[in-house]
């Protein structure tokens, strides 16, 4: 709900003689998710409550939206977090990893242009601690377990052609009284915005 207000705020800011933003879809597991975004919304249809791991590709593509806006489970990837370097073990991540796994895997037509995502200070951190193994060749699980989420989510936008920008920002940088520091990752397809 908050990133669906926030970018139609800014795309009517920017942009006031393009055609009005339409929101596709929002999906969520939660119960209290779907209860605020209808109240906020009004539209009891764009709302999927699913787990997020269940997404199918050709539900993606099918929508085909043109901005992405995430907000993954933060839990795994907090400074108190005293397990943070395993965090792609915690079940709470596998939402994440889904999405990037459907990323790197769609029709590159129904990919979204613009993806933006916000997360915890830490979250640029997770799966960082090095590891060494006797292994000649570890299998991709095993390496994507060395990697952790962010680094999966970096080779993915790299590997489909975005470009990214990551960044630690509080509310209180543009004015508003709410001292929460979060990571704020942008990443766009050069020339796609166009289209």
């Amino acid at each position: 709900g908050g990133w669906g207000y926030a970018l139609e705020l800014a795309l009517r800011n920017v942009a006031s003689s393009s055609p009005e933003p339409k929101l596709l879809g929002a999906f969520d597991h939660s119960d209290l998710c779907k209860v605020v975004f209808n109240h906020n919304h009004h539209n009891k249809n764009l709302f999927r409550q699913t787990p997020i791991e269940k997404i199918t590709q050709k539900q993606l593509e099918t929508l085909s939206a043109h901005i992405w806006c995430m907000s993954p489970p933060c839990q795994p990837h907090t400074r108190q977090h005293s397990n943070q370097q395993c965090e792609i073990d915690d079940p709470r991540s596998k939402s994440f990893l889904h999405l990037c796994d459907m990323i790197g895997s769609m029709e590159e037509s129904t990919l979204p242009c613009l993806i933006l995502l916000e997360n915890v200070i830490g979250f640029e951190l997770s799966g960082t601690e090095t590891q060494t193994s006797e292994e000649s060749e570890p299998d991709q699980k095993q390496q994507q377990k060395r990697r952790g989420s962010f680094q999966t989510w970096r080779e993915v936008l790299s590997k489909r052609g975005y470009r990214n920008a990551h960044f630690h920002l509080d509310p209180t940088d543009v004015g508003i009284p709410n001292a929460r520091p979060r990571h704020y990752t942008v990443a766009f397809r050069p020339g796609s915005l166009h289209s």
